[in-house]
């Protein structure tokens, strides 16, 4: 039988991981056996576009879960970047989503650059900026370019739509550094503060 390529190609052994794993990812799990044949006919027929937000939800979970298991598709800590496949903005819409989503599986620390690749041509968008969590909860003021944002909240995900390509920034006591931004801007993570 013909394989049938879709957005997940680049990850391999996907009919492997248990659905239990899959499953984590979702917030409603139901029924794990109809949740079993929806991940199985997802995984049969990758080319097929989500069209319920339920098919979505299940989509990034797979998504999730194959990104956890096989980061270095996507992510280079050594470079602190990820590279994300341009095809997977249509799959996964809209784009602070998907890159939410593949921070939730990725993790990164400290400052990590937000690009898309077509055919060979690398786009930079912005930054993951996830400053290390001491324990303490100080002062998470944010400053960019000299000017105070304002205090940041603990254990979100927050936006910035900044499009300088050379921004410094500092987050209280706990991170300085230069952060491009882009079309779609700088991210403040600072899920593992709450």
């Amino acid at each position: 039988m013909p394989r049938l390529s879709g957005v997940f190609d680049i990850f391999a052994d996907l009919e492997r991981i248990p659905i239990s794993d899959i499953a984590s990812w979702l917030k409603q799990r139901g029924d794990l056996h109809t949740l079993q044949n929806s991940i199985g006919n997802r995984l049969l027929y990758p080319q097929v576009v989500p069209l319920t937000k339920e098919d979505l939800n299940i989509d990034l979970a797979i998504l999730r879960e194959a990104v956890f298991r096989q980061p270095e598709k996507i992510y280079s800590p050594k470079e602190q970047k990820i590279v994300i496949p341009e095809n997977f903005l249509t799959r996964f819409p809209p784009l602070i989503n998907l890159v939410i989503a593949l921070l939730q599986a990725l993790n990164p620390q400290g400052i990590t650059t937000l690009n898309i690749k077509n055919i060979g041509v690398t786009k930079l968008i912005g930054s993951s900026v996830a400053p290390p969590f001491n324990g303490v909860v100080d002062n998470l003021s944010l400053e960019v370019n000299g000017t105070n944002i304002g205090q940041l909240k603990p254990g979100g995900v927050m936006l910035f739509p900044y499009k300088d390509k050379h921004l410094r920034i500092k987050i209280g006591q706990s991170l300085e550094g230069i952060a491009p931004g882009g079309d779609l801007g700088l991210i403040i993570d600072l899920r593992k503060w709450a």
